[in-house]
């Protein structure tokens, strides 16, 4: 891995200067806003979604600052957004980064294609890198803008971690941008490949240190879930396989004979995997039975562990089961809603319809609606409000313990 962006399939995107095929690219990007994400070129506007955090957006917000200076041009503003195209940073002159605020370029609003169309953050993390100008924007309302955006090839696999961008208000991009965003983001992915061998010896260190005070087999993932390393003893092969093909967000799984401990392994206080030992089930942990006290999901390709009490609702969409945390959303590792339920059933939560289970914990207020059937609304920044089944309403009321 070099750095360099990463076209649609894979190809390299070329270096050569700002437009190059791009006529395409834009076209297969408005065929998706149109076909895929089913978007009206008058979308509303959007409330703030979340903060963005984690490891690479810690490492790509110093070095966009630093090149922020290189970059500059009238009206225009440098911006990072992390894997999920939230935006996480905005760089410029304190009046173009209001202009940009104005029209919800700012810390906390998703910026990616399926949310707000063709444009330079979101289309950059499908296509590796985008160049958008005026009406090719699929948003009517961003006809003003005009942008380039190079996504951050994430260390750990095949995919975009994050993405920097320029976008500038009523001008065209400066001549000679897209070769200095593709310097800039150079230099970030090597920074990660630095981090990621930091890394790898942290979980190895960690791996060893198990294996010095216990006999028993282990093993380490790192922040993808993917085996780092392993240590065996003759027998535990099997154990190993299956140990590896239990959710991830188990703090403790039960495999036949024995228990197996997962603990979290950090590094400058940043999760950064996890490891993985065998405990004899003969009574000596005493928390074989422990239940779950961690669930696994994931963001901007890493996996996070969240605390059942930081989750305030999980709701599945098509096959995909989303976690609404204080941390952000999260698509679990789980795919199915009815498994993730019976993780979280022993911690508070509850169906409240088809669809989705809230931790009653969560619940700060019950809402009739004009049908006479009622909402919840939960504690989280934006007061969520879901909607209760008249089939799990009874059940609902008595475990909050309003039952009339």
């Amino acid at each position: 891995m070099n750095g360099e962006p990463v076209g649609a399939g894979g190809q390299r995107q070329g270096t050569s200067g700002i437009g190059a095929s791009q006529p395409t690219a834009i076209e297969a990007s408005w065929r998706r806003c149109h076909d895929v994400h089913r978007l009206s070129r008058h979308g509303r506007r959007s409330r703030k979604a979340r903060r963005p955090d984690g490891p690479v957006i810690d490492q790509v917000i110093p070095v966009a600052r630093a090149w922020a200076a290189k970059l500059a041009c009238p009206a225009g503003v440098l911006v990072v957004a992390d894997g999920d195209g939230c935006v996480a940073a905005v760089f410029g002159d304190p009046a173009d980064v209001a202009v940009a605020r104005a029209h919800e370029l700012a810390e906390g609003y998703d910026w990616s294609e399926d949310h707000r169309g063709t444009n330079e953050i979101g289309t950059a993390l499908v296509d590796g890198s985008a160049v958008v100008t005026g009406t090719q924007h699929w948003r009517a309302d961003l006809a003003e803008f005009a942008g380039v955006g190079v996504a951050v090839s994430d260390p750990d696999g095949p995919v975009s971690c994050a993405v920097v961008a320029l976008c500038v208000h009523r001008q065209a991009c400066p001549s000679g941008t897209f070769n200095r965003l593709c310097a800039c983001v150079r230099e970030v992915c090597a920074r990660l490949r630095v981090e990621r061998v930091h890394e790898t010896a942290v979980l190895l260190a960690a791996l060893h240190e198990a294996r010095s005070h216990t006999a028993r087999s282990a093993a380490v993932l790192d922040r993808t879930g993917v085996l780092l390393a392993s240590e065996a003893r003759d027998g535990d092969e099997d154990w190993l396989a299956a140990a590896l093909d239990q959710p991830a967000g188990s703090a403790l799984v039960r495999l036949a004979d024995r228990s197996v401990a997962l603990a979290p392994v950090r590094h400058d206080g940043r999760f950064v995997g996890a490891l993985l030992t065998a405990i004899a089930d003969d009574g000596e942990s005493g928390v074989e039975h422990a239940p779950v006290t961690r669930v696994a999901g994931t963001h901007g390709g890493h996996v996070l562990l969240v605390a059942p009490a930081e989750i305030r609702l999980a709701h599945a969409e098509d096959k995909t089961v989303w976690l609404h945390t204080d941390r952000g959303m999260l698509r679990a590792l789980d795919h199915t809603l009815t498994k993730v339920a019976g993780r979280l059933a022993p911690h508070g939560f509850v169906r409240v319809h088809r669809g989705c289970v809230v931790n009653l914990h969560r619940v700060r207020e019950i809402a009739p609606t004009f049908r006479g059937g009622v909402v919840l609304v939960l504690d989280g920044p934006d007061r969520e409000t879901v909607p209760v089944s008249r089939r799990c309403a009874v059940n609902v009321r008595h475990a909050l313990g309003v039952l009339t």
